[in-house]
């Protein structure tokens, strides 16, 4: 196998091992344990880590070596802060410039993620709020906010589908996402702008009790905790200072617009 398609092939694999919960935030990723797992050679790991870290799933440390990125409150809301930023500039070009199509389709959208939420089927929940808000950025039209955008949603994704949402939010999500259909709807950038605002606002803090309430914030990351303990004399670790084969990053091939709730 091709070096660069082995490459991508762990790149999918171990996206999917951390968005379906089987590293936990914290958890060390030798390069020798993943080259076994996915059956190929190192290099091919250590080019996955660096394009995973570029996605903000993974964490290179020069002495920790490679772990699925801890999660911290900071770390949640400063995701979410971008977020805010980036998605109001886009909600609200869309409200200003989107046609009768865009706002039928952004309306469907938000009808297949009622229907996807009924149905409490977590993985399809999540693709219809990405299509839903893929949609509306695009519309917004600005490329360099939808490559922002997309940094850190994986990691975001991953988390949601292991711990679901509080008890009130997905009604939280319905009546924000109809809003914010009405507004774009009604081409009002104003209150587009708000709406996203505090569905933002609403994720953020709902992520971050759900957090609270599994100990996943309490423990992720913690120097004393020896699943992400790195050493130094290991040469399995990817990332150390004297590996010349973990420097720089690839660029995070993530799908532009990407927001879960």
């Amino acid at each position: 196998m091709p070096a660069a398609t082995a490459a991508a092939m762990v790149v999918e694999a171990l996206r999917r091992d951390i968005v379906g919960g089987r590293f936990r935030p914290g958890a060390r990723l030798k390069i020798q344990d993943l080259a076994a797992r996915y059956a190929v050679s190192m290099m091919p790991v250590r080019e996955a880590l660096r394009h995973l870290d570029g996605e903000r799933l993974v964490q290179l440390d020069a002495h920790r070596g490679a772990t699925v990125r801890p999660v911290t409150v900071a770390f949640v809301r400063d995701l979410y802060g971008v977020r805010d930023a980036l998605e109001g500039l886009l909600v609200e070009r869309c409200a200003a410039v989107a046609t009768d199509a865009d706002v039928a389709a952004i309306a469907a959208l938000a009808t297949a993620w009622e229907t996807a939420a009924d149905r409490g089927d977590p993985h399809r929940l999540m693709e219809a709020n990405r299509r839903f808000h893929e949609k509306i950025n695009l519309v917004g039209d600005n490329a360099e906010a939808l490559h922002l955008l997309s940094s850190g949603w994986p990691l975001i994704l991953a988390l949601r589908l292991r711990i679901g949402f509080g008890a009130r939010r997905l009604d939280q999500i319905r009546a924000q996402h109809r809003a914010l259909v009405d507004a774009i709807a009604a081409r009002d950038p104003a209150t587009a702008r708000r709406v996203s605002a505090e569905h933002c606002a609403s994720a953020r803090d709902d992520l971050i009790a759900q957090l609270d309430r599994r100990g996943v914030i309490a423990l992720a990351g913690r120097d004393d905790d020896p699943s992400v303990a790195g050493r130094d004399d290991d040469p399995s670790v990817a990332g150390r200072d004297d590996d010349p084969s973990v420097a720089g990053r690839d660029d995070p091939a993530q799908p532009p617009g990407t927001a879960p709730p």
